[in-house]
This record gives C-alpha cells, sequence and structure tokens, in this order.
C-alpha cells in the first residue's frame, strides 16, 4: 500500500490536535510545529502546567497522597503532577469543542508521514476503540482486532505506559475526566485503564509516532533525585510497607486482564483470538 503524506479533508475536519508543550520548551515546539506542518494537519498548541513554576500547594487538593504511595511506593514529583493536569487541561478543551475526535500529542513526539495513514486507518475503524495509543512501552501480550495490510489494532493485556500520542473520542474524554481527581497515579498509567473506564482501549500497530530522543521533563527531575545524596534519594518514599506493593499491582492486573478478555467485546468486528 502507497504512503499517503496528504491528510484526508475529513481528516482534518473530524479531528482537534493538540501539543502539550511548556512555555520554556521552545526548541520542543518548534520541532514537533516543523513535522505537522509538513504533514498538512491543522493544530493548535496547549500551554502546559509547568510543575516546578506551580509548586506542591497548586495541587494538593488534586492527588490522594495516601493512595499514590501504595500504587508506587513514592510520593508524585512536580514534573508528573503537571503532566497530569496539562493532559487533562487538554481534555477539557476538546469537550468544549465540536469535533467527534482529538489526537493529543506530547511536545517530544516525532510524526513522519505514516501518521497520516495510521489517522485514516483510525477512522475508518473508529467504532472499535475509544481510545486509541499511537505509541506506548510495555502493553504486553496483544490481541489483533483488525486489520489492514501491514496495520493493526490490538487490545493488550499488559499496563502500558507512555501518552506521546493517543487519540480519544468524546465519550472516553468525559469518562476520563469523571475519574481524573483526585489523581493516584501517573497519567499515563490512569487514561487507558479499559477496566476502570469500561472503554475500548488499543494500541494501532506498527506505532506511527515515536519520542524524540531527548529526556522527558519527568525523567530530568527523576534523575536529579537519584543524583542526590542519600536521604534525597530516600525523601520521597513513604513509610509504608513495600512487601504490598506488587500485591497491589498485582490485583490490578488480574482485573485489567479479565476485563479485556472477558467484557471488552472483542469479538464484535475483530479478529479471532488465538
Amino acid at each position: 500500500m502507497a504512503m499517503s503524506t496528504e491528510p484526508d479533508k475529513e481528516v482534518n475536519e473530524s479531528l482537534f490536535i493538540q501539543v502539550i508543550n511548556l512555555d520554556r520548551s521552545k526548541d520542543r515546539w518548534t520541532a514537533i510545529s516543523k513535522d505537522l506542518r509538513a504533514l498538512n494537519l491543522n493544530f493548535t498548541r496547549l500551554s502546559a502546567c509547568d510543575g516546578k513554576t506551580l509548586g506542591f500547594k497548586s495541587f494538593q487538593h488534586h492527588y490522594d497522597l495516601k493512595k499514590w504511595s501504595r500504587f508506587h511506593h513514592r510520593n508524585p514529583i512536580l514534573s508528573e503532577l503537571g503532566c497530569y493536569a496539562s493532559h487533562i487541561k487538554a481534555i477539557e478543551e476538546f469537550l468544549a469543542q465540536d469535533k467527534p475526535y482529538t489526537l493529543i500529542l506530547e511536545d517530544d513526539a516525532v510524526c513522519g508521514g505514516e501518521l497520516i495513514g495510521a489517522l485514516s486507518f483510525a477512522s475508518g475503524h473508529a467504532d472499535q476503540w475509544d481510545v486509541l495509543m499511537l505509541h506506548a512501552s510495555h502493553p504486553g501480550y496483544q490481541i489483533k482486532v483488525a486489520r489492514e495490510e501491514e496495520r493493526h489494532l490490538c487490545a493488550f493485556l499488559g499496563r502500558a505506559s507512555r501518552a506521546t500520542a493517543y487519540l480519544l473520542n468524546k465519550d472516553a474524554a468525559q469518562r476520563i475526566l469523571d475519574i481524573a481527581y483526585p489523581a493516584y497515579r501517573p497519567y499515563d498509567w490512569m487514561y487507558n485503564q479499559s477496566h476502570k473506564l469500561k472503554l475500548k482501549v488499543r494500541l494501532l500497530k506498527p506505532y506511527p509516532v515515536s519520542p524524540r530522543e531527548v529526556k522527558s521533563v519527568i525523567e530530568a527531575e527523576r534523575d536529579h533525585t537519584e543524583r542526590s545524596h542519600f536521604l534525597g534519594r530516600h525523601s520521597d518514599k513513604p513509610l509504608l510497607p513495600r512487601w504490598r506493593l506488587p500485591f497491589t499491582r498485582m490485583s490490578d492486573n488480574i482485573r485489567r486482564v479479565f476485563y479485556v478478555l472477558l467484557r471488552d467485546e472483542l469479538g464484535k468486528g475483530g479478529l479471532p483470538r488465538k
């Protein structure tokens, strides 16, 4: 199949594209803007919430510290809270639009010509996803539910991470907003919880978007914490016994697997499971 690099008129008319970008990350905005303009895609910049500037007091009523500690055995860092709030802001912006879908991109996303064909494929199979991840890490075992030559739409059983690039419909956006606060896990572990959102969460393979080879703001802040002295490295660790952590995550993972296999309606219009 020839790779299309020109968007359908329908793609621009139906898709609200947002790029989450910190005001201080001008180089990233320049890079991703160049990518998207080359693809003739209409997009808008969303000014990200800067956790370092806002401080913990700005977020203290929006996250559950005890529950966060139970799931991660550490407290949140400012960049994680800023990232979370930025994605929720993007969802609110989308719900105020009359377009049926949004593509949310972080500013370190690399968008090449394959993105156009991927968006057309996603549009043609819009009844088979509510949340569609265009890049992910650690999705675990995958089940193909739609196929078109080299592209596949997949359900997955793992705890996928990354929110570099993903599509949402209106129903998904509203449900994510409904359970967003108080936050108790990073955003990239929250928005794709099919078992809690009761939604069809899918991957698009091969991934049409990849992260740029730069450290994310979250990674940079976490590395700074790890490089500091011993007390600094451990000052964010709660007193909760660590042995509970794997059991907490295992319980969550089992619920996810059961939902995907038994309640996710994989058989409707999809490929048979193997």
